[in-house]
């Protein structure tokens, strides 16, 4: 027997029922008649007048010790069980998808003597294998609520009398899939209402000689006594949201009119093909030869279910959907990876169709493939879990993703129940309150030595000591720069023991470089900024050192003379280093800058900062977190301390919002996070770094293994800094549309500190050498340590892994890092290494637990002493990743009009405040991710935007009746992350959805006003001009807006350099040649960067 992830957890839900109704004496987890073609609902239960044991139930200890073993039987033990006088007219509880299911069989010893038929049989029950670990059986429409026997009794006679009958099984509505052999959304299939069957029998248990053939065309098991009858009515799922009824003409519960069956009607009926509520087929294109129905399916962000195949394993349902072409045309094989269509080859036999005659050996998989075959496939939705609504102490607080169990769509909806539009789009999923629980339920600080109330007094405390500190900022700008200059030199350099808190010493933060291009003054100016208002900031202690010659550099000039006074400032008037001859202008920018870093550095150590032991080096247009200076003052005497130390970065390349949540943790990698803000030894840089300094390319060069010495780098799981933007060039064209996307991808999702003032690191003395290897291997707080976790052997997994401590292997062949990397959303290429890993392995939160993905080559691996028994390739990993969000993130749904950070403040938590993360909203922001939360129909329709920050959002209110606007119901996405989604914006006319987190203090309350703007149906580039943008500008660097001038002359097209115009020139691109030339109605030119699927771009959330 295998169980299903939950069975536990569903056998605990309904203990207590057991033992409160007197009618009930079993619960199962195994349900005969659950085959694929009726199960699609985890939450729904069935009652049962038969016995439903044989592989996991549960009887009342006392029903055990005063009915069922005194009266034991010599032999066949469950049929025994599944006679009336032992039931005594008591019934069972199963559950509509089996939680156990058949390994395998004994052929020798099967009941019915035909081992190849029940093993067909078990194949077709429908098991989720991968499914949610926690499933609320009281959310379901058919779940616990409905399952007492006066409720359940009153729901299966409403919906029996409701139903139409069908006088022969030749009107029974045929279940006829969407059929593609492409990669677009497939479509459900229809909705269908109740139907009912009369059979003749002489009982309520219905007569074997009526029952074999009927089952047999139904696809059920034939088994006597029936299984899942209730007083001689058996309910199956039809389609969609319908059911079909068989009665027993006998059945108490039978309405008296209406033809019964008998066998010989039953027999003559025509064959049906049977298919799975919402499944969709797929043929695999010429292009994805020799893939599996796994890999396939996921290309649509579908699942596939081995169950389902059955289903498709025979000759008329190959027939009627493959191409099968050669003489004979459909032929029996064996093999896990049919039915399937045999490509043609030269020389070689093609043409045909196969299905696999033995499912005893060889049933059909989901993750099989041939080399030569194209498969055909039935994919359906994943199963998701509702989200709990109350949990026993013991068990974990922290559900999956809400799902509703059995929705109408907004329409039927609102139709049914007599609701105005936006009632019924509240219905299907939009109603305002909670969606999500968090994973866990107080945040994370598993390192930091405070007590829980000493935690929540600085939470209290925070936003008051924030507004003492930009107090003292506004004095400290009022001195004098001798004044300045003079504390400088009585500093004295600190001395801390390594290990104490920056909090528990009054040590000063280290020096701080901040190196300004001069090519972006407002990036600067927001970079000093936050600068200015970190915990600790001295002005004595920073020096910014502009290059000359920068785009802006007389603009950043002015702007640090008229405001950052106070700091150090070394303008320079000269010009750098001559760059290299005969390279691209990208390349002599870069030397140009790197030519600047060196002069910086010899200003800085050889003059304000000689004799200081480490140096923090800041990037232009870095945003700085409220800690950074407690973060780099806490580490820097380790760094000291351990000459296998290299550097301390403030960035975390692999920090995505779903794969952070403790402040308090620290990460060991072999990668330089060259670039932002990281501190580096100043004896390093003197006497290791300026002697053979580059022309060009400073950050590849501290990469390098010969100048990096196999030295290590401290980061943050949680990012202390965070660009302002992407990096510019004099040249806008140098920043292409892909570098823009990386962006977009890479650095836009990291989720960085932008609250916490004070972060207590706790003993740092960790991250030396031996310790911090024996922390990842054995002692991570939480059992999560790499030698602890479980190794995954299914990619299918992950989709729906919620807990737990898992390691994922890699292949180390070429290309296998980069397939995983985009499922995983992290950077593809490993220069030399993977971005934040240490020694071949990267470590990530994955929802409530921890996901270790580890190179087979790591040596980690043989000192955690692990065996591993798979490793995946690139190619095996699907093109679409999970949806994720991080342990302490909860899901909830904003009023009409309300903003994330308002709706989030709302939530009634006992962990304290929560509030909105940008990073958060951008894995929320696209359709599939709207309905994998809130249901399948919760957007009637969903388009892409790309104007307005509120998003993603639905449309709850009506239009002004002069406006064209999109229809209640209808959901939004920015396909515009130039313009990214804000915690902060709302629009009167729409609900958003919002992730939450804690400790977040509340945002000042001159709240952003509610939008009121048009939302126009379609993204445009004629939606997109803006009167404030300067003369035939556009693009990327101007908000993806277009100048109004443009558009007055009707140029739609923006270059590389970011003009409109209709040149080609203007309007072709490298990913687009913009068939149709220029207009007002599609995106044409290298200057958008909208995730629009002509420029070969995925929203935020399904990339």
């Amino acid at each position: 027997m295998e169980a299903a992830p939950d069975m536990l957890w569903f056998f605990a839900q309904l203990e207590p029922l057991l033992h409160k109704d007197e009618n009930l004496w079993c619960i199962s987890a195994w349900n005969e008649n659950g085959v694929a073609t009726y199960a699609a609902d985890l939450t729904a239960l069935v009652r049962t007048d038969v016995f439903a044991g044989s592989l996991a139930w549960l009887l009342p200890a006392e029903l055990y010790r005063k009915e069922l073993l005194p009266s034991w039987p010599k032999g066949n033990w469950a049929q025994h069980l599944r006679g009336r006088a032992v039931s005594a007219g008591r019934q069972c509880i199963v559950p509509e998808i089996s939680r156990a299911r058949h390994v395998g069989r004994e052929t020798g010893e099967d009941s019915a003597h035909a081992p190849s038929k029940a093993a067909g049989r078990d194949a077709a029950i429908f098991f989720a294998a991968d499914g949610p670990s926690i499933v609320d059986l009281a959310q379901g429409l058919l779940g616990v609520a409905g399952i007492w026997r006066e409720v359940y009794r009153e729901k299966l006679l409403a919906g029996l009398h409701a139903s139409v009958h069908l006088q022969d099984l030749s009107q029974l509505p045929l279940l006829s899939p969407e059929v593609t052999t492409g990669r677009q959304e497939l479509q459900a299939p229809p909705e269908f209402r109740g139907f009912r069957i009369n059979f003749k029998s002489s009982s309520s248990e219905p007569d074997q000689e009526t029952w074999r053939p009927l089952a047999a065309f139904l696809g059920l098991s034939e088994a006597v006594p029936p299984r899942g009858f209730y007083d001689g009515v058996l309910r199956l799922r039809w389609g969609r949201d319908g059911f079909l009824f068989l009665v027993s003409s006998a059945s108490p519960l039978a309405k008296q009119e209406g033809k019964a069956l008998d066998s010989e009607a039953i027999k003559a009926a025509p064959r049906i093909s049977l298919v799975a509520p919402g499944v969709s087929i797929l043929f695999a294109r010429a292009a994805d030869v020799g893939r599996s129905c796994a890999a396939l399916c996921s290309d649509v962000q579908r699942s596939c279910y081995a169950a389902d195949l059955s289903f498709l394993n025979n000759c008329r349902v190959v027939r009627k959907y493959l191409p099968c072409t050669r003489a004979g045309s459909c032929e029996a094989s064996n093999g896990q990876d049919q039915p399937a269509f045999v490509v043609p080859r030269q020389g070689g036999k093609g043409g045909i169709c196969l299905y696999s005659q033995d499912v005893l050996r060889y049933p059909p998989s989901c993750d099989a493939a041939h080399a030569d075959t194209r498969r055909l496939c039935a994919c359906r939705r994943p199963l998701l879990a509702p989200a709990l609504s109350a949990a026993p102490a013991a068990a974990p607080a922290a559900p999956p993703l809400s799902h509703r169990a059995s929705s109408l769509s907004a329409k039927v909806l609102g139709g049914l129940l007599g609701m105005g539009a936006a009632e019924a789009a509240e219905g299907a999923g939009w109603k305002p309150g909670l969606r999500a629980q968090p994973y866990l339920p107080m945040p994370l600080a598993a390192f930091a030595p405070k007590t829980a109330a000493a935690a929540q007094q600085q939470r209290q405390q925070q936003l008051q000591q924030e507004q003492q500190q930009q107090h003292q900022h506004q004095q400290q700008q009022q001195q004098q720069q001798e004044q300045q200059q003079q504390q400088q030199q009585q500093q004295q350099e600190p001395q801390q023991r390594p290990g104490q808190p920056a909090a528990a010493a009054a040590v000063a933060p280290p020096v701080m470089l901040v190196l300004a291009t001069g090519d972006r003054a407002e990036a600067l100016r927001r970079g000093l900024e936050t600068l200015r208002r970190a915990r600790g900031f001295d002005p004595g202690r920073v020096l910014v050192s502009l290059a000359c010659c920068g785009a802006q550099a007389v603009e950043s000039r002015r702007l640090l003379e008229a405001h950052f006074a106070d700091l150090l400032l070394d303008l320079r008037a000269e010009s750098p280093d001559a760059p290299p001859q005969g390279g691209t202008r990208l390349l002599k920018y870069s030397a140009r800058d790197t030519a600047h870093f060196r002069a910086a550095l010899e200003s800085a150590l050889g003059g304000h900062f000689k004799g200081l032991r480490s140096v923090v080096v800041v990037e232009e247009g870095t945003l700085l977190s409220p800690d950074a200076l407690g973060f780099f003052t806490q580490l820097e005497p380790v760094l000291h301390e351990d000459p296998t130390l290299w550097c301390v970065g403030a960035w975390n390349d692999a920090g995505l919002a779903p794969y952070v949540a403790d402040v308090t943790a620290l990460l060991r990698t072999d990668w330089h996070p060259g670039g932002f803000a990281w501190m580096l030894r100043s004896r390093d840089f003197l006497q290791e770094l300026l002697p053979k300094w580059p022309e060009a390319e400073w950050p590849k060069f501290l990469r390098q293994n010969e100048v990096r010495k196999s030295r290590q780098c401290i980061i943050p799981e949680v990012s202390r800094c965070h660009p302002s933007g992407p990096a510019s060039f004099p040249d806008e064209s140098l920043l292409r549309r892909p570098e823009r996307a990386a962006v977009d991808e890479l650095q836009l999702p990291v989720l960085w500190n932008q609250e916490l003032a004070v972060v207590d690191l706790g003993d740092v003395r960790r991250m030396l050498p031996g310790p911090y290897e024996q922390l990842l291997l054995q002692d991570w707080p939480g059992g999560e340590g790499l030698a602890l976790s479980s190794e995954l052997t299914k990619l299918r997994a992950l989709a729906t892994v919620e807990w737990g401590n898992w390691r994922l292997v890699l292949d180390d062949g070429p290309g296998s890092w980069a397939r995983a990397a985009a499922y995983l959303r992290l950077w593809p290429n490993k220069d030399p290494v993977i971005r934040g890993s240490y020694r071949g392995a990267l470590r990530l939160r994955w929802r409530g637990g921890v996901l270790h993905v580890i190179q087979i080559g790591s040596p980690l691996l043989k000192r955690a002493r692990l065996t591993t028994s798979r490793k995946f390739h690139g190619k095996e990993f699907p093109r679409h990743p999970p949806l994720l969000r991080a342990p302490d993130v909860s899901i909830t749904v904003g009023k009409v009009g309300e903003s994330c950070d308002e709706a989030c403040s709302a939530i009634d938590s006992t962990d304290g405040a929560r509030g909105c993360r940008e990073a958060d909203l951008l894995f929320l922001n696209g359709c599939g991710a709207m309905r994998a939360l809130l249901g399948m129909d919760a957007c009637a329709e969903c388009s892409a935007s790309g104007v307005g920050q509120e998003q993603p959002s639905v449309v709850l209110s009506e239009a002004k009746a002069s406006e064209e606007s999109l229809a209640i119901g209808s959901c939004l996405w920015s396909a515009n992350l130039a313009v990214p989604p804000s915690c902060e914006a709302s629009h009167q006319r729409m609900a958003r959805l919002c992730p939450c987190r804690p400790e977040r203090p509340l945002r000042n309350q001159s709240v952003l006003a509610a939008s009121n703007r048009g939302i126009p149906r379609a993204m445009e580039p004629r939606g997109l001009v803006d009167a404030t943008l300067p003369s035939e500008r556009c693009g990327a660097a101007f908000g993806n807006r277009l100048a109004a001038d443009c558009a007055a002359h009707k140029r739609w097209c923006c270059s590389a350099g970011m003009w409109c115009g209709n040149s080609s020139s203007h309007c072709v691109s490298p990913e687009s040649e913009c068939r149709g030339g220029s207009s007002p109605l599609r995106f044409c030119g290298a200057g958008w960067s909208l995730r629009v699927p002509e420029f070969g771009l995925s929203p935020p959330a399904a990339r």
